[in-house]
């Protein structure tokens, strides 16, 4: 049977021919099998100290304040919804959809206005709890008022077919779905209610939202470009430190609420599945989604592409339900509308929503309504067809709506609607054409040959360490099943562009593609339905639980280290706060320093500041060097120390950390302006602007480890930094990584 050898075959390739993880080159993909239920039972029954369920309760608040938001989500999106049913003139078809079809379209209306909600709040200067509490209550009582007295008269979808339904799924094997649903989602949203340790969210993801909650208000931050981007994510992040009036809990609280999109871009796919191919393929598709490595890793660490994948999916569910629609001759308006704002809203979680979101979801209504149009003149038939452009407008109205007020307030403060991109189109304020160049260069490829894109290809599908042998081994069977093969097929055109857009438009990071996963994702869950034949599913049946045991082994494994990100799942909070602060050391030795109450700390190099408890001042590898504004003479040299002084207490500054280990990976990678050198802080020594090290030696790494590049660096412009370190009871060569300066 060539479907099973296929299976088979990717297996083989996924397991022994890419059996080494490229992110963590000491784990071989056949040993995480072997210790899958040794990993799962440390997970569920940890071992260690400072973990176990009795923490579980530290969770309970952040996950209760998160479902009162997402509540509160669900009564903006009923009236969302009702406001776009208004559109259509007559019955517009949407409001027969089934209920988990409804339900899923109307959460992401809700959390697309919910964050746009508290984008306008924020601008606004009412980022208060009592603001944000008080309108979210008003809606959702309105909402439930208005649900229970219309309870009775409320239209329902045509019901499943009996041979179609989930009943007729074996008891045996919904316990199994059921019981994979449950556990990963355990891992979801207790993963998520921990603090984060990654860079990128430490940096800017949770940082530009504690930034805009702590001044109380949403203004520009010219110091991190980063908080320029659509902030869609980042707003229910910035909302749930609102409604928990702390920014450290909140976080919690809108990392658990973005975890939410997980099980809600499940069922999305299960809607899809149920509706165009069978109940069976739903649940296969949701399933194997919600147990992807990938899909727990952006639920847990707060990056933006669990929204965005979310986004990406239910564009495609309301684009399809809409060309439903066309041959029918029912109202579209309601339902392109729809789609722009979901597609609006998936741009609006990032820049690359645009090419991956609303570019797909147009072309979709192109050329469908050009096809019909066609098809209709093919038959003689003399009423008018369907207008391409309107159709395109009104789509684009819905796009505008919940990605334009980001675009206008790019616009508006900087001048660049996209800011910090399309520069050579737009310009853009405290950008120049020497920022424009370092940017693209960080956020660009430069191979673009057969041989790189058949690299890119085994990374997406196999290589990669997060992700599942579920999904591409599955999804090319999707062309095998009789029903639904155009859809299917479509589906793949879809996958084809995510990858060639990945690959030819960006910088090839792995998070980049993971928007295309639910389109794999359902793909594969139609491809396990291709046969019902025992000679099929029991050898599939097998092959599903391997890669379900894989998938729990990368999600759990803790020895020697996480493959997932960090799962302390059933850890004492407090501990994994302090355990986050480390992945940070300089901001940890200076939050054992210093207090709240200090003067500020001006940050040079260090960029991830999120967990810092004391005032500072910093700028991100793409911005301005502080530094070099504050103590420069615009020629790159020092000011006089009167200057520098004066300068320094104007802006509180009271302290100076460096980072030289930042600025080391930095000045091989990106690029970083010149003027920070030892010599710089040698001078204000010298000037008496800044006192001695306060941290002496306490910050030495290891010279042997750094590369030859680093090495080259640090001999150019760092010498002044190597000292001897002691190491296995030797000496051996180091230098200085952190210091700490006092500004007298």
């Amino acid at each position: 049977m060539l479907a099973l050898g296929w299976l088979v075959g990717f297996f083989v390739l996924f397991f022994w021919v890419t059996p080494r993880l490229p992110n963590n080159s000491e784990f071989l993909r056949t040993d995480l099998l072997a210790q899958s239920p040794a990993a799962l039972l440390d997970a569920v029954d940890p071992p260690q100290e400072r973990m176990g369920w009795r923490y579980l309760p530290q969770r309970l608040g952040v996950w209760v304040t998160a479902a009162w938001m997402m509540l509160g989500a669900w009564g903006l999106g009923r009236l969302g919804w009702r406001l776009i049913m208004r559109s259509d003139r007559g019955d517009s078809g949407l409001n027969a959809v089934d209920g988990i079809t409804g339900f899923v379209l109307t959460m992401g209306v809700g959390l697309s206005a919910l964050s746009l909600l508290t984008l306008v709040c924020g601008l606004a200067g009412a980022l208060d709890r009592r603001v944000v509490v008080g309108l979210l209550v008003a809606v959702l009582l309105v909402e439930l008022a208005r649900w229970w007295r219309h309870r009775e008269t409320i239209e329902r979808s045509e019901p499943v077919a009996v041979e179609d339904s989930v009943s007729g799924i074996p008891k045996a094997a919904k316990w199994c779905l059921g019981f994979a649903a449950v556990l990963f989602l355990f891992f979801q949203f207790t993963g998520a209610a921990l603090p984060s340790i990654d860079f990128d969210v430490k940096e800017y993801h949770l940082q530009g939202p504690r930034e805009f909650f702590e001044q109380g208000r949403i203004t520009r931050l010219p110091h991190n470009v980063y908080t320029s981007f659509p902030f869609l994510t980042e707003m229910l992040s910035l909302a749930g430190m609102v409604v928990a009036d702390d920014w450290w809990w909140g976080a919690l609280v809108g990392k658990t609420v973005l975890a939410a999109f997980a099980p809600l871009t499940a069922l999305v796919l299960f809607a899809a599945g149920r509706r165009w191919w069978s109940s069976t393929a739903g649940l296969a598709a949701a399933m194997i989604y919600l147990t992807i490595p990938w899909t727990t890793r952006v639920s847990i660490i707060a990056y933006t592409e669990g929204g965005l994948c979310f986004f990406l999916a239910a564009t495609l569910l309301a684009v399809a339900l809409a060309m439903e629609r066309i041959p029918r001759g029912q109202p579209l308006t309601s339902g392109w509308l729809l789609a722009g704002l979901l597609a609006g809203s998936g741009m609006a979680c990032k820049y690359t929503g645009l090419v991956q979101v609303v570019v797909p979801a147009a072309a979709a209504l192109a050329i469908s309504i050009a096809l019909a149009n066609r098809a209709q003149r093919d038959e003689g038939e003399k009423a008018a067809g369907v207008s391409v452009a309107g159709s395109l407008l009104v789509f684009g109205v819905g796009v505008a709506l919940t990605v334009g007020p980001w675009l206008l307030k790019n616009a508006v403060e900087t001048g660049n609607p996209v800011y910090p991109l399309g520069y050579t189109v737009f310009g853009g304020a405290d950008w120049s054409e020497t920022d424009n160049l370092k940017w693209r260069a960080a956020h660009s490829s430069n191979d673009y040959s057969p041989s790189s894109l058949g690299r890119g290809l085994l990374d997406v599908a196999s290589r990669n360490d997060w992700q599942s042998p579920l999904v591409f081994g599955l999804a090319p069977l999707a062309l095998l099943v009789t029903v639904g093969r155009r859809r299917a097929a479509c589906l793949w055109v879809v996958v084809g562009w995510l990858i060639l857009t990945w690959w030819g438009l960006t910088h090839r990071l792995d998070r980049f593609w993971v928007p295309m996963l639910p389109v794999v994702s359902l793909l594969a869950g139609i491809g396990v339905t291709w046969s019902k034949r025992p000679a099929w599913w029991r050898p599939c049946a097998v092959l599903l639980v391997l890669g379900l045991a894989y998938n729990i082994a990368v999600v759990t494994t803790t020895n020697p280290r996480p493959v997932i990100g960090y799962n302390s799942f059933l850890g004492d909070l407090d501990q994994a706060r302090r355990a986050a602060v480390t992945t940070a050391p300089a901001i940890l030795a200076v939050n054992e320093r210093l207090d709240g109450q200090s003067p500020r700390v001006l940050c040079v190099g260090e960029a991830q500041v999120f967990d810092a408890l004391f005032p500072l001042a910093y700028n991100t590898v793409f911005d301005r060097s502080l530094l070099e504004q504050w103590c420069g003479d615009g020629r790159g040299g020092l000011a006089d120390a009167r200057t520098i002084r004066d300068k320094l207490k104007a802006e509180g500054v009271g302290w100076v950390l460096v980072n030289w280990q930042e600025i080391l990976r930095y000045r091989t990678t990106y690029g970083y302006t010149d003027f920070v050198t030892p010599g710089v802080f040698a001078s204000l020594r010298e000037m008496d602007v800044l006192g001695e090290d306060e941290f002496g030696r306490r910050f030495l790494v290891p010279l042997d480890p750094v590369s030859v590049q680093q090495r080259q660096e640090i001999d150019n412009w760092g010498a002044a930094l190597k000292a001897p370190m002691p190491a296995d009871n030797r000496q051996v060569p180091g230098y200085v990584a952190v210091q700490l300066f006092r500004v007298h």
